[in-house]
């Protein structure tokens, strides 16, 4: 029910609560992370739900520490050496590491 003594842009919960929305928003708006498709895997020879989990693994391992870079920003050449400088302080595992390179590299040459 809308109180008409309620003023709700007075910097309230309702005026905190649209500035966290805008925030996460932006910050997710940053890159563009693609969800791996039928293509795709078709494309590189891939089990999509490989490059689903790599996906996953990269938005919850890497996202730890910064925010996430699109595949596309580096080459399937540049992710190795990328992911690798990160591997030893993100406390990641082999395997993790190679669903995330997987999926990375994949998306990389995603054409346009």
């Amino acid at each position: 029910m809308i109180r008409p003594d309620v003023d709700l842009y007075d910097g309230g919960p309702v005026r905190a609560g649209l500035l966290l929305v805008a925030v996460l928003t932006g910050a997710c708006a940053g890159a563009d992370i693609p969800t791996p498709s039928v293509i795709d895997a078709n494309r590189s020879g891939i089990a999509l739900g490989r490059l689903e989990r790599g996906r996953a693994v990269y938005l919850e391992k890497c996202t730890r520490c910064h925010s996430p870079v699109a595949p596309r920003d580096y080459s399937s050449n540049e992710w190795p050496g990328r992911v690798d400088e990160m591997t030893d302080r993100s406390k990641i595992s082999q395997d993790e590491k190679q669903l995330i390179l997987t999926y990375l590299t994949t998306m990389s040459s995603t054409p346009k």
